[in-house]
């Protein structure tokens, strides 16, 4: 009456990969171009789902490139849960150089110093 079917572990990974990207969402909370408008640095919040807390990430782009359903490509930390939710800021020193500041309370988990020919600079603030 049932007939049973067989999945290969690689595919049911494949399967529940697809799948589990498809359950966040990003928000973005800023978009700032580099002074010279080639590129710019995008701080969003991504969420997801209700079984983990929101990241706050930035990712440098060039300025006409979509921003994607990943992570951020240079900084990302988490919320501690705590109020008021962290916030995160990008300055723009020159068109080569941006400061990330970012509360002392958050966890980062990817902090990198550059980005092609753009080097970040990152800041702790205390609250």
């Amino acid at each position: 009456m049932f007939q049973r079917l067989t999945v290969s572990p690689v595919v049911a990974a494949i399967l529940l990969w697809s799948i589990g990207c498809g359950l966040c969402a990003n928000e973005v909370v800023s978009d700032v171009h580099s002074p010279d408008g080639k590129a710019r640095a995008v701080v969003f919040r991504r969420d997801c789902g209700a079984t983990t807390d929101f990241t706050l990430n930035v990712s440098i782009l060039r300025a006409t490139e979509p921003l994607t359903n990943e992570g951020g490509n240079v900084f990302r930390s988490e919320s501690d849960g705590k109020v008021p939710p962290l916030e995160v800021k990008v300055i723009w020193r020159d068109s080569s150089h941006l400061l990330v500041s970012f509360p002392r309370r958050a966890r980062v988990y990817r902090q990198y110093g550059t980005r092609g020919a753009i080097r970040i600079d990152y800041e702790k603030l205390a609250e």
